[in-house]
């Protein structure tokens, strides 16, 4: 019963500051104004996390380790296209948490965005040789096109409400980085 309690406490204190941060900035939002909208005290929200910041990122990991659990199933890094739909599918699910990460000044998203999908290349057989093949420049300048090229669609698509289906941004993406296989 104590389980089930101090999980459904922290969805109530998640769900709220999601919400919070689609409406402000995480600076105004106060530890009141939080348990306030999740209908609960302040001591238990202290029992959960130090403070917002530590909220945020506890958010913030709590996501990505979502998406590398979907992520992990070996058949999928054999297929650039099924790996970026599986994530943008996750990403337009969670619409209103990426949109509260991505709008953050707290939270610098494209950098966990860049790092969360190198390290999903870090994963893909041959990565380094199929990007310097398609570019034909050094693989650090390719490697730098490939994802700010990945990062500023999905970020302007996240700015836009995710409202294409993510199998559309993914084929977008396949075409401009022309790694597709």
């Amino acid at each position: 019963m104590v389980n089930k309690r101090h999980t459904n406490s922290k969805a109530a204190i998640n769900k709220a500051f999601i919400s919070l941060m689609n409406e402000k900035e995480l600076e105004a939002i106060t530890i009141f104004e939080l348990t306030r909208k999740a209908h609960l005290n302040r001591g238990t929200f202290y029992l959960h996390y130090k403070d917002k910041n530590d909220l945020l990122e506890q958010i913030k990991a709590d996501f990505f380790n979502h998406l590398f659990m979907i992520l992990d199933d070996e058949i999928i890094y054999t297929d650039t296209a099924h790996i970026l739909e599986k994530t943008l599918e996750a990403f337009k699910a969670n619409y209103p948490l990426v949109a509260a990460l991505s709008q953050s000044t707290n939270l610098d998203f494209r950098k966990t965005l860049a790092d969360f999908i190198y390290s999903v290349l870090l994963s893909i057989d041959n990565y380094q040789f199929l990007i310097q093949e398609s570019y034909d420049i050094p693989l650090d300048y390719a490697l730098e096109v490939y994802m700010t090229t990945i990062i500023s669609i999905i970020s302007h698509w996240i700015s836009k409400g995710c409202l294409e289906e993510p199998e559309q941004i993914s084929r977008y993406i396949l075409k401009i980085i022309s790694v597709a296989n």
